[in-house]
């Protein structure tokens, strides 16, 4: 059995004068799924390196959003089964961040896997309220989100 087991790094990010945080949304198979940014460590197995979680998820974020940010916190990890790839798996760890960058992040474009990427807002009522579309097979994000948007509110 050929399976594939990626380890990303993911980030609630949020500016800190704001009761909202950043997800993107992200199109599979004609219908929207909101997410944390980030993406899978790069790793050389030649030369026998790996980029942290930590560097992996600011580099994410900059490549997808065109924007810089900072971590401020552990949140915790979820994984998810791909549906758009049989037998690959991604387990995420999560963190929350602040937006450090004065512009807006990228508007709607296509990700390196060639689907469609957005930055959304959400307010911390929608999160607590589960009134997103988070995919169900996200493992864990949703009390994570919950966990986060709880976090920022003491």
């Amino acid at each position: 059995m050929n399976t594939e087991n990626h380890p990303s790094a993911k980030i609630i990010l949020r500016r800190p004068q704001d009761n909202q945080i950043l997800l993107i949304g992200r199109t599979i198979d004609d219908q929207i799924g909101l997410e944390p940014v980030g993406g899978r460590i790069e790793t050389d197995f030649k030369n026998k390196l790996s980029e942290t979680f930590e560097d992996c998820v600011l580099r994410e974020v900059n490549e997808e959003l065109g924007i810089k940010a900072t971590i401020t916190h552990y949140i915790g990890s979820y994984y998810f089964f791909w549906s758009i790839k049989e037998n690959a798996c991604s387990n995420c760890v999560l963190f929350l961040g602040n937006i450090i960058s004065d512009h807006e992040p990228f508007p709607h474009h296509s990700d390196g896997c060639g689907l469609s990427i957005s930055p959304v807002w959400v307010t911390l009522n929608e999160i607590k309220a589960r009134n997103l579309p988070i995919r169900s097979y996200h493992i864990g994000l949703e009390d994570l989100l919950v966990k986060a948007a709880n976090l920022i509110n003491t």
